[in-house]
């Protein structure tokens, strides 16, 4: 009995487990990105997932700065 009862909870616990996304991902998923970056806020998501989401979020605001610049001042 105690062997199914930790095995069925082993089981669980793993599907619970949420699988990090990667910078790409998130780059690419600017809905993905915002929920994650809410959920970050309310300690909802893996320390993995903020961080990745964070980064891409600094990454895509670059890219948009940098594209501002370009736009008024050329390469």
């Amino acid at each position: 009995m105690r062997m199914i009862f930790l095995t069925t909870l082993l089981i669980t616990l793993s599907a619970c487990k949420e699988e990090a996304q990667t910078v790409d991902f998130f780059k690419s998923s600017p809905e993905a990105r915002a929920e994650t970056l809410s959920d970050c806020e309310i300690g909802q998501a893996s320390k993995a997932n903020c961080r990745n989401a964070r980064t891409a979020q600094d990454i895509v605001e670059s890219q948009d700065d940098r594209s501002v610049v370009e736009q008024y001042f050329g390469e």
